[in-house]
């Protein structure tokens, strides 16, 4: 829910709420963490998350197995506008984590294989100056920005088919 209203054009500034403390930690993760996650990178790609407190299960009726969290996101503006299509970005990023521990390289060919090819990646990838062995969760948040708006905006220089 919180990943589609922040995917949405609804104006909100910010959401406070309650959630699974897992999920809360996946949000919040940050790169190079365990939990860094294509939904850690969606949301704090636009939005700043902070975990307020945690909550055990005593403090609900019924009472679930779970600790929750109370978390507290703000909108970036700023840092969305960076963004060049949210929409493509956030494909990008769901099919990239999809494969998180496999190289950069083939996974952007298998994923773009009827829009680029291999040169075209090579190409984008040495013009961002990323290495082939580079895994989508390594790169910060700031650099998956870049490689999907580049991927975006070599596609659409070649006119193939839809982004």
């Amino acid at each position: 829910v919180i990943a589609n209203l922040i995917a949405s054009d609804l104006p909100w500034e910010r959401m406070v709420c309650t959630i699974q403390w897992e999920l809360g930690e996946k949000m919040a993760s940050e790169h190079g963490t365990s939990g860094y996650s294509a939904l850690s990178v969606w949301i704090q790609s636009q939005a700043s998350i902070r975990i307020l407190r945690r909550l055990g299960p005593n403090v609900f009726w019924p009472r679930p197995k779970v600790d929750s969290a109370i978390v507290s996101i703000w909108r970036n503006k700023e840092a969305a506008a960076r963004i060049n299509d949210r929409k493509f970005f956030l494909d990008f990023l769901r099919r990239t984590f999809s494969q998180r521990r496999k190289l950069i390289r083939p996974v952007l060919i298998g994923m773009y294989r009827k829009q680029l090819e291999k040169e075209d990646v090579d190409h984008l990838l040495a013009e961002l100056e990323h290495k082939i062995d580079d895994r989508a969760e390594q790169m910060d948040i700031a650099t998956l920005i870049r490689l999907s708006n580049k991927v975006h905006d070599v596609i659409l220089e070649k006119g193939t088919e839809e982004v």
